[in-house]
């Protein structure tokens, strides 16, 4: 998985 603050930003759907 990759880190949580790109997820944050590139993967609004897991996000919300």
């Amino acid at each position: 998985m990759v880190p949580v603050k790109a997820m944050t930003r590139r993967h609004t759907r897991k996000s919300g």
